[in-house]
């Protein structure tokens, strides 16, 4: 009997089903042979020595390996905390030790307080000056050359209720002296000299407190990473008796960097010194930009900011008011006198107020007669006031209103 030819038992089709068999058994072999005998070295691979995994016939792609650096900015002050910590002191000094000074040139013309005294002999000043300071019995406490912006110590100055004495020299002749005097206040002004510190055992009263900036640089990336710069910006505003103090500087750290070479997650710190004047308004902004290259030679950067702000409280201000009468009299010891006045004949003259306005707010305990004409006189304006007795005018003149008159007695 003839078998009935079907589309999967034709001669075509079974030719097909043998070359596919064959070419399979072809590409296992090949792929055998591939396993036990690669083409490629072990860096062509994929997932390491752990995966044999090859393309055939093209290499894969390769990707480089990333370079990231990360740099975080800190502000500590000397008593271990964050610098956003920090109060302003007191303003007033009080007892003994130490006193620092900003020496900030110019003529005593720019003097704050009426305590102690400021002298100016020339204000012809050269940029760098001597200062020499004695106590009030005469002793040399402090003696050095300055420019302005120099922050000066005078150590053992005495009390401070004490006066002490300061001479400023420039080219070998006296320019100036101030003596500081009765009460002492951070921030006052003496001549070219600006109370900055007034304490020897802490920072309660210091205006200019020392702070530490710490910048960290960490490896994030994949590979090895060379630290190349450190570039820190500082900016810093002040406003110092109502003047606005502006200033900015920008260095290259990259020497302070002492392990340049960071493995993947390694950090290396970097510290430097400042201040911040905390007895006035102001904001410190200091920004680092860090610069490195992998192993490869790919480059990255990051940048770091740390932001600070200071809002001062108001300074003290020196009020002295006195009250005394024509006679010297302390206002104190004024009496209120007899509101009659004496006999007629008596008197030698009558002092008024001018209050301006019409009859209706007379008071008198006599009931003399007022008469008002064309509404009376204004309450706001300078009026035109005479007085006469037995027809004669004893007081002619225009007054304002709240203006003392006297009228002689007639």
């Amino acid at each position: 009997a003839r078998r009935k030819l079907t589309p999967s038992n034709s001669p075509a089709n079974r030719y097909k089903a043998k070359m596919n068999f064959e070419l399979s058994l072809a590409m296992i072999a090949q792929m055998l042979f591939l396993f036990f005998n690669p083409v490629f070295t072990k860096d062509d691979r994929i997932f390491g020595d752990d995966y044999r995994f090859w393309s055939f016939g093209t290499k894969l792609p390769t990707y480089p390996v990333q370079c990231l650096v990360d740099v975080a900015v800190s502000c500590i002050w000397d008593k271990g905390k964050d610098c956003i910590e920090i109060t302003t002191p007191q303003k007033q000094c009080e007892g003994g030790g130490i006193l620092s000074f900003t020496y900030i040139g110019g003529d005593c013309s720019q003097s704050t307080t009426q305590s102690g005294s400021c002298e100016d002999f020339d204000t012809h000043i050269s940029e760098i000056i001597e200062i020499a300071c004695f106590t009030d019995d005469s002793n040399l406490s402090f003696f050095g050359e300055v420019s302005v912006g120099d922050l000066i110590t005078v150590p053992e100055s005495g009390t401070l209720s004490g006066v002490l004495t300061c001479d400023i020299f420039s080219s070998g002749k006296k320019k100036q002296t101030v003596y500081l005097d009765g009460d002492l206040y951070l921030k006052d002004i003496y001549g070219g000299l600006q109370i900055e510190n007034c304490n020897d055992d802490d920072n309660d009263n210091n205006c200019l407190i020392p702070v530490e900036y710490a910048y960290t640089i960490k490896n994030i990336g994949e590979s090895l990473m060379d630290v190349t710069s450190l570039e820190r910006t500082i900016f810093i505003r002040r406003i110092i008796n109502n003047i606005t103090q502006e200033g900015e500087a920008t260095s290259n750290l990259i020497e302070l960097v002492k392990n340049n070479s960071l493995e993947v997650g390694e950090n290396t710190i970097v510290t430097e010194s400042g201040f911040i004047d905390v007895c006035a308004q102001g904001e410190y902004n200091t920004s680092v930009v860090v610069k490195g290259n992998s192993n490869v030679g790919i480059p990255c950067d990051a940048l770091g900011k740390y932001e600070a702000r200071t809002t001062a409280e108001d300074r003290h201000i020196d009020v002295l008011i006195s009250c005394r009468d024509e006679r010297g009299a302390s206002c104190g010891e004024l009496t209120a006198p007899a509101l009659q006045c004496s006999e007629r004949n008596d008197i030698d003259f009558v002092t008024f107020t001018y209050l301006g306005g019409g009859c209706y707010q007379s008071s008198n305990t006599h009931n003399q007669d007022c008469e008002d004409f064309n509404n009376g006189p204004s309450g706001t304006r300078v009026s035109r006031i005479t007085c006469s007795g037995d027809s004669d005018i004893i007081f002619d003149k225009l007054v304002d209103v709240g203006e003392l008159i006297t009228v002689p007695s007639y």
